[in-house]
């Protein structure tokens, strides 16, 4: 079992994923690092899938429309790995309208 937490950062349609290796610690002693291996989008929905371990899905929130996977090299190793992008293209309304509207 992995031991770790990740944290969402969002600013104008980009974002990133910060990983704290040791979530537990006392505060002095905690450990993150930033995870530029996972694409900087508008992280949304985020799965850590049950059934292939070492893989990743993921939604861009913002106006781009593309659903991401990003699979690991090795499992629980969140900094290197493959991405794979769907994106799209017959979505004929507005992606940056509220959801809720």
């Amino acid at each position: 079992m992995y031991r770790t937490l990740f944290l969402g950062e969002e600013w104008s349609g980009e974002g990133r994923l910060i990983e704290v290796l040791n979530p537990f610690d006392a505060p002095e002693d905690i450990v993150t690092r930033e995870l530029n291996s996972i694409a900087n989008v508008s992280h949304e929905g985020i799965n850590f899938s049950e059934k292939y371990r070492n893989t990743i899905y993921f939604v861009d929130e913002f106006n781009s429309g593309l659903i991401y996977k990003f699979v690991m090299r090795r499992r629980g190793d969140y900094t290197r790995g493959q991405k794979f992008v769907l994106s799209v293209d017959d979505f004929d309304g507005d992606p940056a309208a509220s959801y809720s509207a």
